[in-house]
């Protein structure tokens, strides 16, 4: 069954090595690293701002910012594309830079002369350069795929608000059956092209392996954006919660922008769906997933002929 999922072979596997550190060669590339992030209480604050900010000013009478609806609509923006695209960055990046190390003084030539599996050297020297930032990659990761089964089924909602029932039923039936592993294959690919890149020198890997991540996280939203970017689906349930709710900012304009780029982030290929529900775009959103699968598992192929 796990050769037929690549990506959660791969990703299994770096955190199987992580957790057990039996792996020889994860023993030996691991370095001790000065960096440790630990975000849970940025990220809680994050979670939190917007409601508690705006219960203060209605309890109060006291506005909190002159720009109130812009500076809590960015922090929302950028909380969306710190989830959505750190750690996928950081996927790529650190493994480039920890292999690109141990090329740099002939370690990895000896490793893959061992007798283990190069499949297991990869893994194992990607999980040593992980391991500082793993929590932080972790709970990111699972946060953008919480948010993003959460942001299909509220665009199901604005969906069938319009209108558009059957599209609403496919979008969150889609979005909670494909999303998290839509979210592993990006993992895995993102990984897999740090390991690609990672014969260069350490510095150079490490901004090649970021601006990689990036690309590959940002290149479905572009895509969503550049061919049906009106997100019509979302209005009717933008000015629904406005409705509702004073929680909300009112600045219907700027909170319809920033939805529908949130949307795209959260959402990939299945924003093609949220914005423009009809067989050519669930075609190809579904084509998308599949060809994603495709390039995972040819990049653990070329990562296992090492």
């Amino acid at each position: 069954m796990l050769r037929d999922l690549p990506a959660l072979r791969t990703m299994r596997a770096v955190l199987w090595h992580i957790q057990s550190e039996q792996s020889p060669i994860y023993r030996a590339a691991w370095r001790p690293s000065r960096v440790w992030l630990s975000p849970s209480w940025l990220m809680l604050l994050l979670l939190l701002s917007i409601p508690l900010v705006r219960l203060f000013e209605v309890q109060s009478g006291v506005p909190f910012f002159i720009y109130r609806d812009q500076a809590l609509i960015g922090f929302g923006l950028l909380g969306t594309a710190l989830i959505s695209l750190l750690p996928y960055s950081l996927l790529a990046a650190l493994p480039a830079a920890g292999i690109a190390r141990l090329r740099l003084v002939q370690t990895w030539e000896m490793f893959l002369l061992t007798p283990s599996a190069p499949n297991e050297v990869v893994t194992a020297c990607a999980a040593a350069a992980l391991r500082p930032q793993w929590r932080l990659i972790l709970g990111l990761g699972l946060l953008g795929a919480v948010f993003g089964v959460l942001a299909a089924v509220a665009a199901a909602f604005g969906l069938a608000a319009k209108g558009e029932v059957i599209w609403a039923g496919v979008l969150a039936l889609l979005g909670v059956l494909c999303m998290p592993y839509a979210r592993l294959q990006e993992s895995a690919i993102c990984l897999l092209i740090g390991v690609q890149v990672s014969d260069n020198a350490p510095r150079l890997a490490f901004i090649l392996g970021t601006l990689s991540g990036m690309a590959a996280r940002l290149a479905l939203p572009i895509l969503a954006l550049g061919l049906s970017g009106q997100a019509e689906g979302l209005s009717a349930l933008i000015a629904e919660g406005i409705r509702l709710t004073d929680l909300l900012p009112t600045n219907v304009t700027l909170l319809a922008t920033v939805t529908v780029i949130c949307m795209a982030l959260l959402l990939g290929e299945f924003a093609l769906i949220a914005f423009l529900p009809s067989l050519p775009t669930a075609v190809a959103a579904l084509l998308i997933f599949t060809l994603r699968g495709r390039l995972s598992r040819w990049l653990v192929q070329r990562a296992e002929s090492i």
